[in-house]
């Protein structure tokens, strides 16, 4: 395979990170800048999802909460549970359920639910490679 010089523009700052990533690797920055850009060529995906680390910290944050949603709907529905059945033991006269609050906490979940996914959805269509 014949090889051609290709001349690419990069600021100090993009020098500097494949330098320290060389670096970070155990190789001569002076010497194998060439080999780590065909490397990144010759392994880009375009299909791929590549995240920095602000990206990561976003989609950890994301998935807590996320977690947290989850965990408070199946706490509501544990007590529900454990009230019904006592309802139909006969060991609670005053069960009483008020179903437009419980519609109203269902329909906050559910919202809160469907921002995150959009959120998780913005992040993932970033395609950026972070290092």
């Amino acid at each position: 395979m014949s090889k051609k010089i290709v001349g690419i523009n990069l600021s100090e700052q993009e020098i500097k990170k494949i330098e320290e990533v060389l670096i970070s690797h155990g190789k001569n920055p002076e010497k194998k800048k060439s080999e780590f850009i065909r490397g990144l060529v010759n392994t880009f995906d375009s299909d791929s999802f590549y995240f920095s680390d602000l990206q990561l910290e976003k989609l950890q944050v994301e998935f807590e909460n996320l977690s947290r949603v989850g965990g408070n709907l199946n706490q509501l529905l544990y007590h529900l549970n454990i009230e019904h059945i006592e309802f139909i033991k006969g060991n609670l006269n005053d069960y009483c359920l008020n179903s437009d609050d419980f519609a109203e906490t269902i329909n906050e979940l559910h919202k809160i639910v469907i921002e995150l996914k959009s959120e998780l959805r913005k992040i993932a269509k970033q395609k950026r490679v972070g290092y």
